[in-house]
């Protein structure tokens, strides 16, 4: 299971920001990172156009596509950014950027919507074409009612069948505070859906905005409504709130690339840490341009996604830098560390793990070298 929170999570490797994703892996129970920023700023690219690639400011809804080479995600913000509108639905490409899979606007004119915008909240995606979504506030619609007469509800659940576009309320909101009132035996309102997904048995399943202390749960519909994962078994120092959950059945688990520093200096050095399975051997790829997954036959995260024809590549692999190699330690740790960068190089420094155990690819990243 994917994840992301609304706010900073304090998490058992550390502190993870609302627009990274951590993993949990529902049979053992443990977390680890899946994703830092360092990797959303491969793919988002230079935004405001400062030379210096932008992290995305929150990832308010995910799907990762379990069909789709290293297993594709599909992301919402929770804001505009750059060429994305906080109701666009985009995903990572084989090249190392994004791309927008529906607007905004689309879902505007599906859902009827008066203000002429929507914030997506939750996601989902079916084999059979059908999108399940909640929307982040109350709208306005000429199309739908729920709960009350011309409006969506944050609380409701809808679909939307991309194959006829025919869309519907699936759940409204008052009907998703019942179930969870059953489920915790408890009188809930439960005020907003803030994601959605499917479990191992098919069910839907979706997280809520209260109570306070189940904002960080997963529910689900598998027979008649069960909690699947409460908040506290996230291992979580301190409470949280889900922004978006995805589920990936039969792995899906890579090696994590983190450069706390992202823009190095002359007399500075490149420090990468990694995040995966205890005593994992690896080697870290680097590279100063994107390749393209699709195009080389290694497996992990989208596969190869820095250039094997790129000079540095090149060099990097046939010089066998000792900084470059490792292990990872007893918690699933490692830090590589350059020697100090020379004045007078100018670079965007693209990194990838490769899982020498496996030979799968880990999560991308960029940092900046401008000495």
């Amino acid at each position: 299971m994917v994840m992301s929170f609304t706010d900073i999570a304090d998490a058992p490797f550390g502190m993870l920001d609302d627009q990274e994703l951590l993993h949990f892996d529902l049979s053992s129970q443990a977390a680890r990172p899946w994703l830092f920023s360092t990797t959303g700023a491969f793919f988002q690219g230079d935004d405001n156009k400062d030379g210096i690639h932008d992290d995305w400011n929150d990832v308010d809804a995910l799907w990762v596509d379990p069909s789709a080479p290293g297993n594709g995600a599909y992301l919402s913000l929770v804001s505009d950014q750059g060429a994305f509108k906080d109701g666009d639905v985009f995903r990572l490409t084989s090249t190392g950027g994004t791309e927008i899979v529906v607007l905004e606007g689309r879902f505007v004119t599906l859902l009827g919507c008066v203000d002429g915008n929507l914030d997506i909240d939750g996601l989902h995606v079916s084999p059979d074409g059908t999108w399940w979504l909640s929307l982040a506030e109350d709208e306005e619609s000429t199309v739908l009612s729920s709960d009350k007469p011309g409006f969506i509800t944050d609380g409701s659940i809808l679909t939307w069948n991309s194959l006829n576009d025919q869309v519907g309320i699936f759940l409204n909101e008052q009907e998703v505070s019942a179930l969870v009132t059953q489920i915790l035996s408890r009188s809930v309102q439960i005020g907003d859906v803030l994601s959605l997904a499917v479990d191992e048995h098919q069910s839907l399943c979706f997280s809520v905005q209260s109570p306070t202390d189940h904002d960080g749960s997963v529910f689900s519909l598998y027979n008649g409504g069960t909690l699947l994962v409460p908040e506290s078994a996230l291992g979580m120092n301190g409470e949280v709130e889900l922004d978006a959950v995805s589920m990936i059945q039969g792995g899906g688990e890579f090696l994590a690339t983190k450069a706390a520093t992202r823009t190095v200096g002359a007399g500075q050095s490149v420090a990468v840490e990694l995040y995966g399975r205890p005593a994992q051997p690896y080697a870290l790829l680097l590279s100063s341009s994107k390749g393209d997954a699709a195009a080389t036959p290694f497996g992990g995260f989208l596969g190869l996604l820095i250039s094997p024809t790129d000079p540095l590549f090149q060099l990097s692999v046939s010089s066998g830098a000792a900084w470059l190699w490792g292990v990872l330690d007893g918690e699933g740790r490692g830090t590589i560390q350059s020697t100090a960068i020379p004045p007078g190089i100018t670079v965007d420094l693209m990194i990838q793990p490769l899982d020498l155990s496996t030979l799968e690819l880990g999560t991308p990243g960029i940092v900046h070298v401008r000495s």
